[in-house]
């Protein structure tokens, strides 16, 4: 397959081979082309494709290089084995660096967002005055592993300068993973700073803040967010309705399998009540048959 950028590819800051954006496609286009032994499916509607192979003999246009989101992550896929043909091909000289620098971009585009060893979140972010304040925090070692022995403390100082201490305790069954919560009284501005130890070491985290007002993020923020509405209602198969199109919904609302049927099955002889009328049936045709002097 002969290697091409896509629109989404040709933007990528890991597929950058030139200076300007004629010559980085002209890198690309001016590349050997690969093979592909395992084709890869259609792309999962959250993936996007950066580079795509177009077959030499059969023409047909096939994913080559995608990337997508994957929870706090990044995942990609690579379809073709011998990207080295961009190295040791003999069209290419022992100093062009093509290839190098493919594979040194393409790694540091999927690490450029490293996590914290201590993460922190607070739910909500804007409560009102009385609502409890959930706190969580996740931990890892210096290589990343969770670790689910540390003491974890939160501090936690309100609007008036008034600091208290919150213990955060592990969460049974979540690696590295402590909760702990704190109830505001006053209105303002709560700074909440995460604390750990260890046998190892101690780790502080960055400061969060909590915004109390006299009503909650649900009062502050309540507006129809109507763009957000449509495209869940687009990317799901619902449909959005405003004031002025509400008199559709009943006409709408129709009977789909598409939702959670359960399914209940019993056996005949599990249930009294047919049980009893089979054998009343069977008493009916035997006394039937020797009244009749079959039996």
């Amino acid at each position: 397959v002969a290697i091409r950028l896509t629109p989404a590819g040709a933007v990528h800051a890991a597929l950058q081979l030139g200076a300007t954006d004629e010559r980085n496609r002209a890198r690309w286009d001016s590349l050997p082309p690969l093979t592909i032994v395992n084709e890869l499916g259609d792309p999962k509607p959250g993936a996007t494709v950066l580079l795509e192979g177009i077959g030499t003999a059969t023409k047909q246009t096939y994913p080559v290089l995608a990337v997508q989101r994957y929870g706090r992550g990044r995942g990609l896929i690579l379809g073709v084995q011998d990207s080295w043909l961009w190295q040791m091909h003999p069209d290419i000289a022992n100093e062009d660096q093509t290839h190098e620098t493919f594979w040194r971009q393409t790694l540091r585009s999927l690490l450029e967002e490293v996590p914290d060893r201590l993460e922190v979140t607070m739910s909500p972010s804007q409560p009102a005055p009385g609502q409890r304040v959930a706190i969580q925090a996740e931990l890892a070692d210096s290589s990343y592993l969770r670790v689910n022995d540390a003491a974890l403390e939160a501090h936690i100082v309100s609007p008036s300068g008034q600091e208290r201490v919150t213990p955060l305790e592990w969460a049974l069954g979540r690696e590295g993973v402590y909760t702990g919560s704190f109830v505001p009284e006053e209105i303002g501005a709560y700074r909440v700073e995460v604390v750990s130890r260890t046998h190892a070491d101690s780790l502080r985290a960055e400061p969060r803040v909590a915004m109390v007002a006299d009503r909650g993020a649900d009062f502050l923020n309540a507006e129809m967010r109507a763009p957000l509405l449509r495209r869940i209602a687009e990317e799901t198969g619902g449909r959005f309705y405003t004031p002025a199109s509400v008199d559709r919904l009943p006409d709408d609302v129709v009977y789909t399998s598409s939702g959670v049927t359960v399914t209940e099955r019993k056996d005949l002889w599990d249930m009294p009540a047919i049980f009893l009328g089979l054998l009343l049936l069977l008493g009916l045709e035997w006394g039937y048959r020797r009244s009749r002097g079959l039996v």
